[in-house]
Order: C-alpha cells, then sequence, then structure tokens
C-alpha cells in the first residue's frame, strides 16, 4: 500500500513545521514532530483502515476515514493500493468539531466538566 499526501497537507505540515520553530526557536524539535507524524502514518502502509470513518457533521463525503497522531487528525481515503491522505486537523479546533458535527459551544461545555467546572457558574460535577 503506498501513501499520497496531498498539497494540502504537505502546506499544512510546513506550516506546522514554522510555528513549531517559532515558538520552540529549535529546528530539531520542529523537525522531530513533523517526523513523528509521517511516521505516525506509515502504519496506514500496512492498515489502511486503521483509522475511523468520519460519517458526522460535515464530512465531505462517504468513505472519508480519519486517524489521530499526536493532537492533529489526518484525512484520508483508502482507493485500491492507495491511501489518499487530504486534510490535516488540529483537534483543539473549531473545525474539527465541524467535521464531527458538534457545535462549538458543545465542546465547551464538555472541556469545562473535564476541568471540574460546569458551564460559566464554576460549580465542581
Amino acid at each position: 500500500m503506498r501513501i499520497v499526501l496531498s498539497r494540502e497537507i504537505i502546506s499544512r505540515l510546513d506550516d506546522l513545521h514554522d510555528y513549531i520553530l517559532s515558538e520552540s526557536k529549535n529546528e530539531d524539535v520542529a523537525d522531530d514532530v513533523i517526523i513523528e507524524m509521517l511516521d505516525g502514518l506509515s502504519i496506514l502502509e500496512s492498515f489502511p483502515y486503521a483509522g475511523v470513518e468520519l460519517d458526522g457533521g460535515d464530512a465531505p463525503r462517504k468513505g472519508i476515514r480519519y486517524i489521530l497522531i499526536s493532537s492533529h487528525v489526518f484525512l484520508y481515503e483508502v482507493d485500491g493500493n492507495t491511501v489518499f491522505v487530504s486534510n490535516l486537523v488540529d483537534t483543539r479546533t473549531k473545525e474539527w468539531a465541524k467535521l464531527q458535527g458538534k457545535h462549538a459551544s458543545e465542546d465547551e461545555r464538555l472541556i469545562a466538566s473535564s476541568r471540574g467546572r460546569s458551564g460559566t457558574s464554576g460549580a465542581s460535577r
């Protein structure tokens, strides 16, 4: 099975590398993060259906799958002997919530409850 990265993925990985470099001031750190992400994708060579099918929200079409690597998901499709990786989404963004069919307020409530707060009242659960 071969893996093909879209131009969008390559561009987003370049942007992510630049961001990490600007924050860390260390090229080795930025390189390591990108290498780790690409290494994580390599599992699709042997197990192309390792990811989960994206079936909610604004999924562009049936058959789109995703695999979680670090705090990012890679969206991909399997066609014959090729895995086409088409997008990269940070799971901490509204873009990911939208793809899953969640509303941002729902995500914010879940985040607040995981920190021991309920809504804006500050009450513990």
